[in-house]
Formats: C-alpha cells, structure tokens, sequence
C-alpha cells in the first residue's frame, strides 16, 4: 500500500498543519507489520488515545440495547482515582473543547458526549463516558 500510505500522510500533515495540531497516526495489519505511520514518539494524554475505541464500545453498547443514546449523564469535573480514594480532577486548560466546561452541573445525554468527545476530542467529555 505505499501509494495510499503516502497519500494518507499526506492529508494527516495538511489536516494537522492547518488545525495546529500534533496528529499521530499507526496503520497496519494485525501482524504488528507498519503501512504508515506519523509522529510514532509524539506524546499524547491517555484519554485521547482512547477517544475511539471508548466511542466504538458506548455504541456498541447502545447497538445491543444496554445502554439508551439519551441517557442523562452528569457533567462534572472531578472523578473517582485508581490511586486510593483520592479523586481525580479535570481542568479547563487542557481540554479542546469549552463547551461540556459551560454545562458544569447540568446533565447531557451519552450521544452529545460521544460527539463532543469525537468531534471537539473533548477530555471531558471522554472522561464522563
């Protein structure tokens, strides 16, 4: 695939050159072999490399009936920690997204989280999914 891994990095390097953004990018088979890949050492927060994958399981859990699209979730900032019981807090500044910090208290169905989360890469909004 070395025409469409080089015209995919391509488009990665004009998308993250015209948002200001560091985009990282692995693409291959289930071997561990590498068709592409971009910025491979670059350094990202845990929630946005899980932003997808978190994404693909509430669907699938809406898909199978377990979970409603419409649910009401919370929107906080401040969450339960691995690290004994202190808690863990979210900040403003490290979030792409200003919308879910305004809704501070209200309550926002699971599909508005999973866009924002998607669509702004909300650390927000992943983190209440």
């Amino acid at each position: 695939m070395p025409g469409a891994g080089s015209t995919a990095l391509a488009e990665l390097d004009r998308i993250a050159d015209r948002d200001g953004t560091v985009l990282s990018a692995w693409a291959g088979p289930t071997d561990g072999s590498t068709w592409l890949t971009r910025l491979p050492d670059a350094v990202h927060h845990a929630a946005s490399t899980l932003k997808l994958p978190l994404a693909v399981a509430v669907l699938g859990a809406v898909e199978t009936g377990r979970l409603d699209a419409d649910s009401p979730v919370l929107v906080r900032a401040e969450f339960s920690s691995v690290v004994g019981d202190r808690p863990y807090s979210l900040t403003a500044e490290y979030d792409n997204d200003d919308e879910p910090w305004e809704r501070l208290g209200d309550s926002v169905p699971v599909r508005w989280l999973v866009e924002r989360s998607l669509g702004r890469s909300s650390n927000l909004a992943t983190n209440l999914l």
